[in-house]
């Protein structure tokens, strides 16, 4: 893959310490690309940021027309450009496709509604309205958690009704999700729910407002400095 073709000044990336064990990911943006480097802003998981140090081995994930790409590379400095911390980063000599499929998710606290469907897939699901309330708890492209009144199977389906409101995005969307796992934690169920056949322009619509989440993250985050 043509490297000048994937690291691109404003694309979205997942960045990780490398560090041989479970890879915690942040939210970041390319600022700026030169001959042998280019420049990330900070990048930030849950509101906070990930400190990385000079000389730290890092892994970089991002998705560009529809497929997964990932390398290795390292810091090689820090810097501001408007005020805005940016972390230089070594090219890398290649690019690979990615067969990790996450996306980073954030906390939020988001009102949706759903309708259990059972474990048979009806072909009419996206005309049936969710009425039953609840909270999500985190949000990616790929899934949710939410908290839930009372536990619910693995494998059980679900229709969602997911309403996302930020700067340039009003939109309710329709989901099919199917849950996955569930954790009892005081009297409410925390439940992880994958999306189900989602569209490029939903998750992409879910995409767009959890960096949404990540600039307003990293302007607080510069606003304390």
């Amino acid at each position: 893959m043509n490297i000048e073709k994937v690291i691109e000044v404003n694309s979205r990336i997942e960045v990780a310490l490398d560090n041989g064990e479970n890879h915690i990911f942040g939210l970041s943006l390319i600022q700026e690309v030169l001959d042998d480097t280019f420049s990330i802003m900070i990048p930030v998981r849950d509101g906070h940021a990930l400190y990385l140090g000079i000389g730290d081995n890092v892994i970089i994930s991002m998705l560009k027309n529809n497929v997964r790409y990932s390398f290795k590379t390292e810091v090689l400095g820090k810097k501001k450009d408007s005020d805005i911390r940016l972390l230089e980063l070594k090219k890398p000599q290649k690019i690979d496709v990615a067969e990790r499929r996450n996306l980073v998710r954030i906390k939020t606290l988001l009102p949706a509604k759903f309708e259990i469907i059972g474990n048979t897939l009806p072909k009419n699901w996206q005309i049936i309205e969710p009425l039953q309330e609840a909270y999500i708890t985190n949000l990616s492209g790929k899934g949710l958690n939410m908290s839930l009144d009372s536990p619910l199977s693995a494998d059980t389906l679900l229709v969602l009704s997911l309403r996302l409101q930020a700067e340039n995005i009003n939109v309710t969307l329709k989901l099919l999700g199917k849950v996955v796992r569930y954790e009892q934690v005081a009297r409410v169920y925390r439940t992880g729910v994958i999306f189900m056949d989602i569209t490029q322009q939903q998750e992409d619509i879910i995409i767009s407002y959890v960096f949404q989440y990540l600039r307003k993250s990293i302007q607080l985050i510069k606003d304390d400095d």
